[in-house]
């Protein structure tokens, strides 16, 4: 399992972070946060940390001086910038301190996810398990995991993410995310989406219900992101699905 930093003056920023994603899903337990460098390096100094995003410009030590002293006291550390300015000399700063992704503000969930998997893929592939440690395959899930996708497979609708999973099978809820994503090899949310959207191709071919009805049906509290969500997976809107009536679609 692993830990994350958020350096951010802006306390609404590293809030509004710490919500985009669902950290536990990455495997990540702990989540720390810090308004400066000198915050940043006391609970470096006190804590295991494997990732770090900081901003750039920030009062007293900035993000480009903590990246400096980072790169060289924990070398192994996963660092992002996220930063408001594009400009090219922040970029250029930055690169010589190892930084691996250049996110710019205000980021999208899918942005931020892409990034922390690219992090923690790093991080294993530079730590790799142990022979005769194999995680089991696509046919052969631990009894969880197993029950976890029948769940899925029955009752997509319901509410389901890591947090609850991991009260109903007192599991730790970071130990949960990063088992279900290496047995599956997918976040529980992608797994889950996919899930939604094939019901929901089926409930807008077979049964000629309305977008927004479907939405509800399989799960989605609001119609606007399961309509982008439908997008992002199939490749066409709801209504154009509708309306082709190929099921082959996506």
């Amino acid at each position: 399992m692993y830990s994350i930093i958020l350096v951010d003056d802006d306390g609404m920023i590293s809030e509004g972070l710490s919500k985009l994603i669902v950290w536990e899903e990455y495997g990540i337990k702990d989540l720390y946060t810090a308004k400066g460098g000198a915050e940043a390096l006391e609970i470096l100094a006190a804590n295991r940390v494997d990732l770090l995003i900081t901003d750039i410009r920030m009062p007293g030590m900035d993000g480009i001086e903590l990246l400096g002293i980072v790169s060289r006291r924990y070398p192994e550390i996963q660092r992002f910038v996220l930063s408001g300015y594009s400009e090219f000399d922040y970029i250029k700063r930055a690169l010589p301190y190892g930084i691996i992704n250049y996110l710019l503000k205000p980021v999208q969930e899918d942005e931020l996810s892409d990034a922390i998997l690219r992090a923690t893929a790093n991080i294993e592939a530079r730590n790799p398990k142990p022979a005769g440690k194999a995680l089991p395959g696509s046919d052969e899930y631990s009894p969880v995991i197993a029950k976890i996708l029948s769940d899925i497979g029955a009752h997509c609708e319901r509410d389901i993410n890591i947090k609850n999973l991991s009260k109903q099978y007192h599991i730790n809820p970071a130990y949960l995310g990063q088992l279900f994503r290496n047995e599956t090899g997918e976040l529980l949310t992608a797994y889950l989406n996919q899930a939604r959207i094939e019901k929901a191709k089926l409930l807008l071919l077979n049964d000629g219900m309305k977008a927004s009805l479907v939405s509800e049906m399989v799960g989605y509290t609001t119609p606007n992101y399961f309509y982008r969500i439908f997008k992002k997976i199939t490749g066409v809107s709801p209504s154009e699905y509708k309306q082709s009536g190929d099921v082959s679609t996506g």
